[in-house]
């Protein structure tokens, strides 16, 4: 690859260089999805029946897809707030790897170009295989 090639890559290699620190520094995963709600018992003399905003809880719920099955697990406060934590990793470390194939298909754009011809794409049409 030609020297000027290699230097127009460096911001690309610099850029995925970070966003794969970001990725090392990641901790746990969890796929899925927590829901936070708050919850009214039957007692009719209870606060929560007089008042909305003194519902019991937070209760969590997580769920997912098992062999095409949702699955769902009542959560303690502290799952609770873990799960929440790890479904942001994955959801995190999702985005990072779509930047870093964003950031690639620029570069290989730079990498795979021919000197002298033209950037713009032209379409080219098939014959029909009728």
């Amino acid at each position: 690859m030609e020297q000027a090639t290699l230097e127009r890559l460096r911001p690309y290699r610099e850029r995925v260089r970070r966003l794969a620190a970001e990725l090392a520094r990641t901790e746990f995963l969890k796929k899925g999805t927590v829901i936070r709600h708050y919850a009214r018992c039957g007692n009719p003399n209870c606060r929560c029946q007089r008042d909305p905003v003194q519902r019991h809880g937070p209760y969590y719920r997580w769920s997912t897809k098992v062999a095409g099955k949702t699955v769902t697990r009542h959560l303690s406060d502290e799952e609770g707030r873990l799960y929440l934590d790890w479904i942001a990793n994955r959801r995190r470390v999702r985005q990072i790897i779509d930047q870093i194939e964003r950031i690639s298909e620029r570069a290989a754009a730079i990498a795979l170009e021919v000197p002298g011809r033209s950037t713009a794409r032209t379409a080219r049409s098939r014959p029909s295989r009728r």
